[in-house]
């Protein structure tokens, strides 16, 4: 046995120029790979350094399964050659205690010896986990082959290692931002939240304020009606009975009086209907528009048959609707289409389309039409497009019109050229959401 065997000795075979301290530093704070040789014999350990010198980082050698314990302390290797006949504590006893450390469990073992031995014998150092047996004398090429196998494994268990912990990395980066983006999602959503109640609530508030006006505008027009209609018929009767007995000017001014009563009678009429609009004691039922169409051109048939109008029905659908206010919507359009009917002989359509969420009726004409830039003041209450006297009215049908589609849940509007006709339009659902 060599003298110098009874104490440590380490070399390394280096790619780098570190000094011995320095790189055993460096090789536990990289990924480093490192191979251990445990060999009492300086001269067997020269002969691995020839054959494995450049497969690995390092090659660290032992004289000794002690020395190689305190090595593994401080390092990890990818493969540990044990030679099995040393003095004091041989290569089985070392691999017992290796194995021990949580750390080497798995660390690849490869016994060497310089003689065969029995198959008990190799039983043995396959039962301590050893990977391999190899005899002396080595060839140096399957050494070497089978070393750089596990060199290779060790490398990709070290990426593999790295990628995990890069993808940990990656993942916890993640999530800490998905959590900052659901912090600021729950704060959105919360104050979102907090938003549509208090559009819930500040829309329950209008539609209350609504039905309050709708319903003093219904007091209010049937109560003013009844000591006006007294006005007027004094003053008829003052007209009938004193005219002339005065001079001119009282004359002018009981006709002025009696024309103004008539016209605020016929305003507070108007305003009576606008907010009767949609009211009914009706159940909502299946009502066929076309029926619809039917009775409001009986009810016209005097103005109808007075402008010479061609009507022409086509394809209206069955909706789902209180029966008198849609009568009283259909009577609106088609009256107003006949009202301002141009010079050629007035021809109206009268037609429906279906869609999937949706029935829309169409009541298109050839009359005189209006300018387009006026349509947003078509459906406002007493707002007028044409000249009082050339078409008396109040300019509330529209308004009217407008009030009964949107109680059914719907909407309306209109398209037209001066001298081109006019199209109005209304959709209603098909259900009753």
């Amino acid at each position: 046995m060599n003298p110098q065997s009874s104490r440590a000795s380490i070399k390394y075979v280096e790619k780098n120029s570190e000094s011995t301290s320095e790189q055993g530093q460096h090789s536990m704070a990289s990924d480093l790979v490192n191979i251990l040789l445990i060999d009492d014999r300086p001269d067997k350990l020269l002969v691995l350094e020839t054959i494995l010198a450049g497969i690995a980082d390092n090659l660290v050698m032992a004289h000794s399964g002690k020395d190689a314990l305190r090595y593994l302390l401080h390092q990890n290797f990818a493969v540990i050659l044990i030679d099995v006949n040393m003095p004091g504590m041989d290569g089985f006893e070392t691999a017992a205690l290796i194995r021990q450390r949580r750390i080497c469990e798995h660390t690849p073992i490869i016994f060497f010896t310089s003689y065969a031995e029995n198959d008990t014998h190799v039983t043995r150092g396959y039962s301590l986990g050893a990977v391999d047996y190899i005899f002396t004398p080595v060839v140096p090429e399957i050494l070497r082959a089978k070393i750089a196998v596990f060199v290779d494994l060790h490398r990709k268990k070290q990426e593999l290692l790295e990628a995990q912990v890069e993808l940990e990395a990656r993942v916890k980066k993640r999530t800490s931002e998905l959590a900052r983006i659901n912090e600021v999602l729950e704060a959105e959503i919360t104050e979102r939240k907090r938003a549509e109640n208090d559009l819930a609530q500040r829309a329950a508030q209008l539609a209350r304020s609504n039905a309050e006006l709708e319903q003093f505008a219904y007091v209010a027009s049937h109560d003013l009606r009844e000591p006006l209609r007294m006005v007027i018929s004094y003053v008829q009767l003052l007209e009938k009975k004193y005219k002339g007995r005065f001079d001119e000017q009282a004359d002018k001014y009981i006709n002025y009086v009696a024309d103004g009563s008539t016209r605020m009678y016929k305003l507070i009429d108007n305003l009576l209907a606008y907010a009767k609009a949609g009211r009914t004691d009706e159940a909502k039922q299946q009502v066929d528009m076309a029926r619809v169409v039917e009775e409001v051109c009986s009810n016209l048939k005097p103005i109808i048959e007075e402008s010479k109008a061609q009507i022409t029905v086509e394809q209206l659908p069955t909706v789902l609707g209180f029966r008198t206010p849609l009568v009283q919507l259909m009577q609106n359009l088609i009256s107003n289409a006949v009202k301002f009917r141009g010079q050629e002989p007035l021809r109206i359509l009268v037609q429906g389309r279906e869609f999937p969420r949706e029935w829309i009726v169409a009541i298109c004409d050839n009359g005189e039409g209006y300018d387009p830039q006026f349509s947003s003041h078509l459906f406002k209450m007493f707002n007028r497009l044409h000249d009082h006297e050339k078409y008396p009215g109040s300019g509330i049908g529209l308004a009217i019109s407008k009030k009964i589609v949107e109680h059914h849940g719907g909407r309306i509007w209109a398209q037209s050229e001066p001298g081109k006709g006019a199209s109005f339009y209304f959709a209603l659902p098909r259900s009753e959401s």
